[in-house]
C-alpha cells in the first residue's frame, strides 16, 4: 500500500480545538451582501467559509477534518426528527407538486 492512501488512526477532538475552530470560521466566513448565513449547507461549504484557512490555526488538522467537524457540532445544521412546522410544510407542498 502507499503511504497516501492509508488511513490515519482517528485524532478526537479536544473542547479547546472545538473552541479555536469556533472562533476562527466565524472570522474566516466570506459572506454574501445580505451578510446572512446561507441557507442551504452545501453552499456554506464550499463558498462561504474558507476552510484552508481555518485548518491553518488547527495544527494536525485539516481542512476537511475542519469542514466535517463544524458541520457536526454546529447548531444550525440540526439532523432528526422533523419539527411539526417542516412536517406540515412538506406534506402541503408534496399534495401540490407530488411525491416527486
Amino acid at each position: 500500500m502507499k503511504p497516501s492512501s492509508r488511513r490515519r488512526p482517528p485524532i478526537w477532538w479536544t473542547a479547546q480545538e472545538d473552541g479555536i475552530l469556533f472562533r476562527t470560521v466565524h472570522t474566516c466566513t466570506i459572506r454574501g451582501e445580505d451578510q446572512s448565513p446561507p441557507s442551504d449547507p452545501k453552499k456554506a461549504r464550499k463558498d462561504t467559509i474558507a476552510w484552508k484557512l481555518v485548518a491553518q490555526s488547527l495544527p494536525g488538522r485539516t481542512n476537511r477534518d475542519c469542514r466535517k467537524r463544524w458541520f457536526k457540532i454546529d447548531r444550525r445544521w440540526v439532523q432528526g426528527p422533523w419539527a411539526s412546522d417542516e412536517e406540515t410544510r412538506l406534506r402541503e407542498a408534496v399534495a401540490i407538486y407530488g411525491p416527486e
